[in-house]
This record gives C-alpha cells, structure tokens and sequence, in this order.
C-alpha cells in the first residue's frame, strides 16, 4: 500500500505531465495551429523558429504554469501570459 506521500507525489507527476500536454496544445492555440501537421509549414521562417522553441520548451512553459497557476484567474489567460513571458526574456 502507497503511503500519502507516495500518491501525493504519483499524483504531482501526472499532473504536470498533462501541463506539458497543454502546453503543446497552448503553443498551437497561440499560434492559431490545430492538431493539422501541414498548417505549421505555413508558418513564415521566424514564425516557425519561434514555434520550434516554445515546442521544445514545453517542460520550462509548463514548470512556469504551475508556478503562476491562481484559481482566481482563468487558465488560458494564465497560459498566454507565461508564452508571452518566454518569449520576450527568451527569445
């Protein structure tokens, strides 16, 4: 039998895998993207170059989530604002 803080932590680590999940799925949104491979070539040269790293900085963008997640405020308001954020300190 798991301990409370066995469960707690099995729980704490699906959580944030679905925060990356939706960080993906945040990235596409932001850039007006579905689950449609061929749309993301459409993207312009910098659009894509910029694509590309918020993809690969999915686990950072969801740790920042997480970090700034408030029940006062809704979670894609949140999402947009830690994309917004990566983007201008990180690129």
């Amino acid at each position: 039998m798991l301990t409370y803080k066995e469960k707690y932590k099995i729980f704490r680590e699906m959580q944030h895998s679905f925060y990356v999940e939706d960080a993906v799925n945040q990235v596409n949104e932001y850039f007006g993207l579905n689950e449609d491979d061929d749309a993301k070539e459409e993207l312009d040269y910098n659009d894509y170059e910029l694509y590309s790293s918020l993809i690969s900085a999915k686990e950072i963008l969801a740790d920042e989530f997480e970090d700034k997640k408030d029940c006062n405020f809704p979670d894609n308001d949140i999402w947009e604002s830690v994309i917004k954020d990566y983007i201008l300190i990180r690129c």
